[in-house]
Parts: C-alpha cells; structure tokens; sequence
C-alpha cells in the first residue's frame, strides 16, 4: 500500500510536517487572527498570552494526528480492499492476531503509566517518557509501519492524557510549554521509527517478490525437463 516505501514515506513526513505549520501558523498571520479557539475559556478564544504557544500546539497536533492516522486508514484500506476483492478465502492468522492485540494492551498500559503525574519525582517522570519505546520499536520489528502508527497513536494518547492531568516533562514550566516540549519530543522519536518501518515493510516485499520468482524459475526449469 502507499506509504510502506522509502520513496512515499519521505515526501508524506515533510507534507505532515510542514503544511499544518504553513496552513495553520500562515492563516493566522495572514487574516491576523490573535488566538486559536480555546473550548475551557469564556470568551472561546485562548488568552493573549497562550497566542502563539497555542497556534503551535495546534499545528503540531495536527502533525502528530496525520502521522499516526493516516498510515492507519491507508493501511485498512489495503486490507479491506484484499479481503473482498481477493477470490481466496480470508485466512486469519490466529497467533499474529493475538500478539497484536496483546501488544496494544502493552502499550496502553505503559503509556498510562509512564505519563501519570508525579510530583514528587520529577527525574523519574522523565525517565519514563522513554518507556513506551521498546514497545514501538517492537510494533515496527512484527508489524511494520501500520503497528508502528498505530502503537504512536495509543502514545500520543497517553501522552494527551499525562498533560491534561499535568504530568509535564518540566513541574515549573508553563502548562503550554510543557505540551510543545511532549510534542516535539514526540515527532522527533515517531518520524525515525515511520521511516524504519517503511524500510523494513519495502525489503519483506522485495524478499517475498525474490522468493516467489525463484519459485517460478524452479516451476519453469523442472517443466521444461518433463518436456
């Protein structure tokens, strides 16, 4: 499907990355709109101060939902699509399933649990912002790049969850600037690991289409002895 190829992952991260910036952050500069709107304030705008800080956020959530997201439908789509146009019938591999789904309960559980508040210890709080990595590197090693957006996306809720609840990578700083600093901090691990698990979903199809040529070849030499 499109995005699992070094050739299509490249251009998709600089387009996620750049176009929110450019759309969002150009749009208020341009039709001089002071604040994003801001749902827990009473006049619906974010204050004068939180301007700026909160166009970012904007912007770079929605960075972050089009890295995670997309690859996902992209990816359902290519299965759905296989599933009922293919004439074969839908084999499920029951044991790939389940590690899937005991994968994503993994990471669930340490992404709750690496950005729950602690106050008390800050050193640790940063500590554990690390933790859900073994667990998306693991999701880029068996499932490729779909597991790996999909592992990002139960991260980034979690990540979502933490800061709502004030778990900051910093106590002292700004709630704002706590939220970019996850944020940036989020991109900058989550983009290397897209493009590992492109590369990787590249070479199993190049070893899959290898294999299947030799396969062909083999067919074809030993017809030709029978002949």
């Amino acid at each position: 499907w499109g995005l699992a190829a070094l050739r299509s992952i490249g251009p998709f991260t600089v387009i996620a990355l750049g176009a929110p910036l450019i759309a969002l952050l150009g749009s208020a500069v341009l039709f001089r709109i002071d604040a994003p709107l801001d749902p827990t304030n009473a006049d619906g705008l974010a204050s004068s101060t939180m301007a700026w800080i909160s166009w970012l956020i904007a912007a770079l959530g929605t960075t972050i939902a089009y890295l995670t997201i997309v690859p996902i439908g992209l990816a359902s789509h290519a299965a759905l699509t296989s599933t009922f146009a293919g004439e074969s019938p839908v084999v499920v591999r029951w044991p790939r399933a389940l590690e899937a789904v005991v994968l994503a309960a993994a990471v669930t559980l340490v992404s709750a649990a690496a950005f729950t508040p602690l106050p008390r210890y800050p050193i640790a709080q940063v500590i554990l912002l690390f933790a859900p990595i073994p667990l998306v590197l693991y999701a880029a090693l068996r499932f490729g790049l779909a597991g790996v957006a999909f592992a990002l996306l139960i991260t980034a809720c979690g990540v979502a969850r933490g800061a709502l609840h004030g778990a900051l990578p910093f106590p002292a700083s700004k709630p704002g600037t706590g939220i970019v600093v996850y944020q940036l901090a989020f991109l900058t691990i989550a983009v290397p690991f897209l493009v590992l698990a492109a590369a990787l979903d590249e070479r199993r199809r190049a070893s899959a289409q290898t294999v299947a040529a030799e396969a062909r070849y083999a067919l074809a030499t030993v017809s030709g002895h029978a002949f």
